[in-house]
């Protein structure tokens, strides 16, 4: 009965995000599609369809409006600023250090 189309099991839908198959035991493989892909409207199994199908269900070019600055962007805006000017600004200070230290203490090498 492995084989039999006519089995015991009920035919279910097949979701919208779906994709038909020939095997007798697979009704169906379900894909992952961004929501801009899958298109509301048809159950089209192609996915060249879906693409144009969803780009003319947007219609018009909406621009997404970026979030404003909240407070803990300045601050950390500022912190980031603070670390590169005291990293920029204590360049070879460890290198003069052990050369001062060299001198004093006299350096064989």
């Amino acid at each position: 009965m492995a084989g039999n189309k006519d089995s015991d099991e009920p035919n279910r839908p097949i979701p919208q995000n779906g994709i038909p198959t020939d095997a007798d035991q697979i009704a169906y493989v379900e894909l992952y599609r961004p929501k801009t892909i899958i298109s509301s409207s048809s159950n089209d199994h192609s996915t060249s369809t879906n693409l144009t199908s969803s780009n003319s269900n947007n219609g018009t070019n909406k621009k997404k409006r970026r979030a404003p600055l909240k407070k803990y962007h300045i601050l950390f805006l500022t912190i980031y600023l603070y670390q590169i000017y005291w990293i920029y600004s204590t360049i070879g200070l460890p290198y003069k250090e052990f050369l001062d230290k060299a001198e004093r203490e006299g350096f064989e090498g």
